[in-house]
């Protein structure tokens, strides 16, 4: 595309959508790596998933959902994968699942593979990397790791929107991630997401957002906890 009025046009034109999909790609801004933010996943190990395994138990509750909102390439729900069976090892009686959704599908091509290059890989502990991935590539290729089957499975990428005026989930989550993505909005569109993240919370759920974010510690719905961490109210 060669400037704005040609990209304006095609846009117009194409019925099929394709056009708006592949403009999105290109300005979607996608900076992640593993583990980034790492006070969010010591938070999750030391806090979160005990006393929600505590509550969950007590009511007879064996499901556990997560939502990685604005995933990118998938380096935070594998993240989170990981932090997960690393606490329970076994997810024996457990329904958990991760579902990781952006509005590029460039990036959740490549979360739905699960392969990264070495470098991408320099933020995981060598445990981790030898427990959850698999070297591919052969002699005379570029090097690179697959994401285990174990944690893929525990990951469902979807194309979704933020702005989206009704969410159409129908069960709610136990945390949101939704990181390093609302600096992008006014106060308002904030608001509006916010809402509607809350909405789909349990109650007592948390939701994480990145530390770059202003968000105040008086969020509507939300209670501040620590720095980028908020719980349901």
């Amino acid at each position: 595309m060669s400037g704005p009025r040609e990209i304006i046009q095609r846009l117009v034109d194409d019925r099929t959508g394709t056009v708006l999909v592949e403009l999105i790609d290109a300005l979607s801004t996608n900076v992640t790596h593993f583990f980034r933010e790492d006070h969010h996943f010591k938070f999750m190990r030391e806090k979160l998933l005990p006393d929600l395994v505590k509550r969950k138990k007590a009511s007879g509750d064996a499901t556990i959902r997560i939502w990685s909102a604005a995933c990118s390439t998938g380096t935070e729900p594998y993240t989170i994968a990981i932090v997960v069976k690393e606490f329970f090892d076994s997810f024996l009686g457990w329904d958990f699942k991760i579902l990781a959704t952006d509005i590029s599908t460039k990036v959740l091509g490549i979360g739905a593979k699960g392969i990264y290059s070495t470098k991408d890989l320099e933020t995981v502990p060598k445990t981790y990397l030898t427990r959850y991935f698999r070297k591919i590539g052969g002699r005379h290729e570029e090097g690179g790791y697959q994401v285990n089957p174990e944690l893929r499975n525990l990951v469902t990428f979807r194309r979704f929107n933020l702005l989206t005026q009704d969410y159409p989930f129908t069960r709610k989550f136990d945390l949101i991630f939704c990181r390093n993505v609302m600096i992008y909005f006014d106060q308002p569109t904030k608001n509006q997401i916010l809402q509607s993240m809350q909405k789909h919370l349990h109650a007592s759920g948390y939701l994480f957002t990145g530390h770059a974010e202003s968000l105040g510690r008086a969020v509507k719905g939300f209670k501040h906890v620590e720095p980028a961490i908020y719980i349901k109210v």
